[in-house]
């Protein structure tokens, strides 16, 4: 049971500086989710047969790994397949489906817009809305100036408020 504590409380005390380095090095913000969890996967598996030192780096080191490999085994799998033919649609208890229909009709369109654009301007947007973190924090991650990232954000709305609006 050590052993689950242990993972527990470095998973709480690791999971978002792990997934902020994951979304910056990722070349496909979709595949963050997966990288995150082969990550943590295989900290479990080697926390089950040693202990670790520096869990950090260590950790860091994992996801680095990850992000190589994932690249390489599902390159040939994302040129096969369309995105529809991968996505779940989760069925929630207590949901009105209109509701959710419009919701993810309206995500879809923002993220399959968001493909199309610069890599750094999905990252973006990726990290101010759905991570929540300030335009200086954005920068200092992506090494850009804060009127950047700003900019990014500001006309990257603009045209999806028009891009959603045609559609």
């Amino acid at each position: 049971m050590k052993i689950a504590d242990d993972f527990t409380n470095i998973y709480k005390d690791t999971y978002h500086d792990i997934l902020k380095y994951i979304i910056i090095n990722c070349d496909n913000l979709n595949d963050v989710n997966d990288i995150i969890q082969d990550t943590y996967l295989t900290l479990y598996k080697v926390m089950e047969k040693q202990p670790i030192e520096d869990i950090r780096p260590f950790l860091f080191g994992i996801a680095k790994n990850m992000l190589k490999r994932h690249r390489r085994r599902f390159a040939k799998l994302r040129q096969m397949f369309t995105k529809e033919d991968i996505d779940d649609f989760h069925i929630k208890d207590n949901f009105i489906l209109e509701e959710e229909v419009l919701k993810r009709i309206t995500s879809e369109q923002i993220w399959h817009y968001l493909d199309n654009k610069n890599i750094l301007i999905s990252k973006t947007f990726y990290l101010f809305y759905s991570e929540g973190l300030s335009i200086k924090e954005i920068a200092q991650l992506l090494n850009k100036n804060e009127s950047t990232i700003k900019n990014y954000l500001y006309r990257t709305k603009i045209e999806l408020q028009n891009f959603i609006g045609k559609e």
